[in-house]
């Protein structure tokens, strides 16, 4: 039988490996905590309890964050079934949270045309800029009572119901484990 040797740096390779691996995990993992806990303070104003008169206030002298970041956090918690996140995770808050400024057929179709997972921040957002102009370019036609079969271009908007960008998450995720496995038995 013959003996594989591996190298002292490969050994080592291997266990960073799986530390980053494991950290990686962990921190996603915590940055869905730490968005849900925002969520809470706010919604229940515990803040209060700790001697700030708003949200604001607290979220920049005890967590160190601005009031944006803080929303964008707290508007992705709002926007993903808590049964996707694991899921979810691999995409990554960032771009969900760019996700979530489109309509659900935008979102389908950049799922499609895109491997979100491997996908980068800046190339979504290139995508996203495509798309919208494309969009607007496509003139739309006038509402009339006879005229039923008209779908109506959508203002992106965060203010969407819950349910709705529930919806486009879990349409995202199918689109995206289809290509997965479309590659796979390629």
């Amino acid at each position: 039988m013959s003996e594989i040797t591996v190298s002292e740096q490969h050994k080592q390779a291997i266990e960073l490996h799986q530390k980053i691996i494991v950290n990686a995990n962990l921190a996603q993992q915590n940055i869905w905590d730490m968005c849900n806990g925002l969520k809470t303070m706010r919604d229940n104003k515990l803040y209060k309890e700790l001697g700030y008169q708003n949200f604001e206030d607290y979220c920049e002298n005890e967590v160190g964050m601005k009031r944006r970041n803080v929303y964008n956090y707290i508007s992705i918690v709002e926007k993903i079934n808590v049964e996707n996140v694991q899921s979810i995770a691999q995409i990554g808050m960032t771009k969900l949270s760019l996700l979530a400024t489109i309509s659900e057929p935008e979102q389908a179709e950049i799922a499609e045309k895109l491997d979100l997972e491997n996908t980068t921040v800046k190339q979504l957002k290139a995508e996203i800029e495509a798309l919208k102009l494309k969009n607007r370019r496509q003139p739309t036609r006038a509402l009339t009572i006879a005229d039923s079969s008209i779908t109506l271009r959508k203002t992106p908007t965060i203010t969407n119901s819950r349910r709705t960008l529930q919806k486009k998450a879990i349409a995202i995720l199918k689109i995206s484990l289809q290509r997965k496995r479309t590659k796979i038995s390629s």
